[in-house]
């Protein structure tokens, strides 16, 4: 091999992986997770039990979300979350994996968005925006009968920057 093709070869190789680590800067993917237990304590007369719950607030989640860079203020991004019990280790959501979210999706810089998925209900975003808790409902709305969805699947949905949410069920 002569000198010329190997320093062609190491400036494509150059090239290369700067082309690829200015496009490794523009993204970003977070690891995230909430813990929801409790210890109780049951007791009745001279007997009592103690055990561990799990889901008392908004459950138990371990998530990933992430976007990337597209240019001219455009970001893809997307969220897998799913659901499960501290105290069985249990996937809940059904037992679905990735049960609470799992969309995908474009954003502008201005606010725009539209995102294509398992995503969090209307009336779950509603009740969240009110909840100076974020998201538990001031105890747990899943039990005061008004028909919670946390999630609903084959939606798409088309945020604008004034808070307005439209949102479209798609049926199989």
């Amino acid at each position: 091999m002569s000198k010329s093709n190997v320093s062609r070869g190491l400036s494509a190789f150059a090239i290369t992986t700067l082309a690829w680590a200015s496009a490794q800067a523009q993204s970003n993917v977070t690891l995230y997770g909430l813990v929801d237990a409790s210890v109780g304590r049951i007791q009745n007369g001279a007997q009592h039990t103690t055990q561990v719950g799990s889901g008392i607030g908004s459950g138990s989640r371990l998530g990933f979300k992430g976007q990337e860079a597209l240019g001219d203020g455009l970001n893809a991004q997307f969220v897998l979350e799913q659901g499960m019990a501290l105290d069985t280790g249990a996937l809940t959501q059904g037992g679905l994996s990735w049960g609470r979210q799992a969309y995908v999706g474009l954003a502008r810089q201005d606010g725009w968005a539209v995102n294509l998925g398992r995503q969090y209900s209307p009336i779950d975003q509603s009740l969240v925006s009110v909840d100076p808790m974020g998201r538990q409902f001031l105890g747990n709305a899943l039990g005061t009968g008004i028909g919670l969805h946390r999630s609903e699947e084959h939606t798409s949905e088309l945020q604008s920057p004034m808070y307005l949410v439209c949102r479209l069920l798609l049926e199989k």
